[in-house]
């Protein structure tokens, strides 16, 4: 069996990018003759939204797919998914510890708990499971990886990648960690991160991913999705040439897709008008019609010229033995580091 495993998708009222990458996974899953999509955690943001969107979901996006739809609560829905709601006719809610036996394979559907006792539980009812491949579905902080640094405050089911040697999980396929797919083995197994479909915030660059996987022999698959929201960066170096850098982000925003934020960051020195570059800047933004945030870390030349630390480095330069051309890289070096601190 094909199916399809994604997480995190956060939606929320008056993101419709998210609502659009969630029509993107079911359709891909049929397109990609998938018999289930797998959701491991956070397909809402907070409780609060699946009151006011889940029959929504399931009219609009679940029911519109001839797919199974399995989906375990993260840490921002733990409480979202109430009894006698609905959220689609073929939509699986697991609230507590259940599982699916497919293809020699039993399917572990573990959901987030607040509590630092639970994960050891269901590691150890798991292995009670020995006649099958066993393949888990967490959403969990993989410590090796991750560190929830300023919400450590907060159970997040931190795990390590020993914890899971000997535990007959042969496939964790987890949720909860948006940057990006990950791939990672431990004695007897693999742990997996389809990180998010979306972007949610600015930290997730680049395309979204989601997994395919195969139960017949456990093998996995990133599949690059093409047509939901990202944020892409691009990093603009200005050193004493402004023409040369306008070209280079009239080319850069050329090759982005409409689908995306592009986080422009332009650095380096200038040596004419900065006022007049960023007014040719903001004219190319204009168009292309992206959404664009645009952030600078510049500095006049000049003031790095006058500068005693360069006075002195130069001094140094003039009264020592180089070729013009090892002179040249070294004044270029000395600019390029120096720009903004100096």
């Amino acid at each position: 069996m094909k199916i399809l495993f994604t997480s995190d998708i956060h939606l929320e009222t008056g993101h419709p990018e998210r609502f659009d990458a969630l029509k993107e996974i079911c359709r891909i899953a049929v397109e990609k003759k998938c018999e289930r999509v797998i959701i491991g955690g956070d397909l809402f943001d907070e409780p609060s939204e699946a009151k006011g969107i889940g029959q929504t979901i399931g009219d609009e996006i679940f029911d519109k797919y001839d797919i199974d739809i399995d989906i375990i609560p993260g840490n921002h829905d733990m409480d979202a998914f109430k009894k006698g709601t609905y959220f689609g006719k073929r939509v699986n809610i697991y609230r507590d510890h259940g599982y699916l036996d497919i293809d020699n394979c039993r399917i572990h559907y573990v959901p987030f708990r607040d509590e630092s006792s639970y994960f050891t539980k269901m590691l150890l009812e798991i292995s009670k499971n020995t006649g099958e491949k066993n393949i888990a579905v967490f959403h969990a902080n993989l410590t090796n990886l991750f560190y929830a640094g300023e919400e450590k405050q907060y159970e997040y089911m931190d795990c390590e990648l020993s914890d899971f040697a000997g535990s007959g999980i042969d496939l964790i396929l987890a949720g909860h960690i948006h940057s990006g797919f990950k791939a990672l083995g431990y004695d007897g197994g693999h742990f997996c991160y389809a990180g998010s479909p979306v972007s949610v915030t600015a930290k997730e660059i680049g395309p979204r991913s989601v997994i395919l996987l195969d139960t017949g022999d456990l093998s996995l698959h990133e599949l690059q999705l093409e047509n939901t929201f990202h944020f892409t960066r691009i990093e603009i170096e200005v050193f004493l040439n402004e023409a040369a850098a306008l070209k280079d982000i009239e080319t850069r925003l050329n090759a982005v897709r409409d689908n995306c934020r592009v986080l422009l960051h332009i650095n380096g020195l200038f040596k004419t008008d900065e006022n007049i570059f960023r007014e040719k800047v903001a004219a190319i933004v204009d168009q292309y019609k992206l959404f664009v945030d645009i952030s600078y870390s510049t500095q006049f030349v000049g003031d790095v010229e006058s500068h005693p630390i360069y006075k002195r480095f130069k001094g140094l330069l003039d009264n020592g033995n180089f070729s013009s051309a090892d002179r040249a890289l070294m004044i270029r070096e000395f600019l390029s580091s120096a720009g903004g601190i100096l």
